[in-house]
């Protein structure tokens, strides 16, 4: 347990200064749709060096143009929020689709970056005699919460409406995205738990490493859910 934890300290060190990297340049090169100064750097917390890398080579220098200027857009959609296809910032498909699961990844890991040390210190409660089950409903209602407020943040300033009418949009953009990146997680969490027997809180540094695991399994059972949100037009694709 002693070098899980001289293993988790690294990584947390290193996670720290990925984020401050990427903090510092998006102050002097902010990003073209404002939410993303944000999610850079928190992903970069848990994904350190890979989230450094996908930040200089896909958030960066890909500038995320539109097909038309913010403020004539206006975007006109329907209840069901489609969206065309045909207007990509990105090269490659698979570049928009990454960026899209980094964005509700982000308001994940900020939820439980807060969330745990809440429910742990604050207001724990067990369901079915299981105090991680608790710990789990309760990140999942603060991730969507923060999720809906990041969805909210990228498509505002896309669409026509009050923002009730904006916030139940966004709602429904991340419903999805945000509960298969939770899979993800929780599917490493039942696996340290219950398969391997392991119990850490959040004043252990090996908790943090173990969350970090977890969300880069968020990114990749919440990569085909983007991707399909974005085919089926139910998301716009960045």
């Amino acid at each position: 347990m002693e070098l899980l934890n001289q293993i988790a300290i690294g990584w947390i060190v290193i996670g720290i200064l990925s984020a401050v990297i990427i903090l510092i340049d998006v102050i002097r090169h902010p990003q073209a749709m404002k939410i993303m100064d944000a999610v850079w750097p928190i992903n970069a917390l848990w994904g350190g060096p890979l989230i450094l890398w996908a930040y200089f080579t896909l958030g960066k220098h890909r500038k995320m143009k539109m097909s038309m200027p913010m403020k004539s857009m206006k975007m006109k959609m329907d209840t069901s929020m489609k969206m065309p296809m045909d207007d990509h910032k990105y090269d490659k498909f698979w570049q928009g689709i990454v960026v899209d699961a980094l964005h509700c990844g982000a308001g994940c890991s900020l939820s439980d970056l807060v969330g745990s040390w809440i429910f742990y210190y604050l207001l724990s409660f067990s369901i079915l005699n299981q105090k991680l089950f608790g710990e789990w409903l309760f990140d999942y209602v603060l991730a969507l919460i923060i999720g809906v407020l990041f969805q909210y943040a990228a498509i505002a300033p896309m669409m026509d409406g009050s923002v009730g009418y904006k916030l139940f949009q966004a709602f429904k953009i991340d419903f999805w995205s945000l509960t298969a990146w939770q899979v993800g997680m929780y599917g490493w969490s039942a696996i340290i738990n219950f398969g391997l027997h392991l119990h850490f809180t959040p004043v252990m540094p090996a908790f943090w490493l173990m969350m970090a695991i977890g969300m880069a399994c968020g990114f990749v059972t919440a990569y085909p859910m983007n991707w399909l949100l974005v085919k089926l037009g139910i998301k716009k694709g960045m």
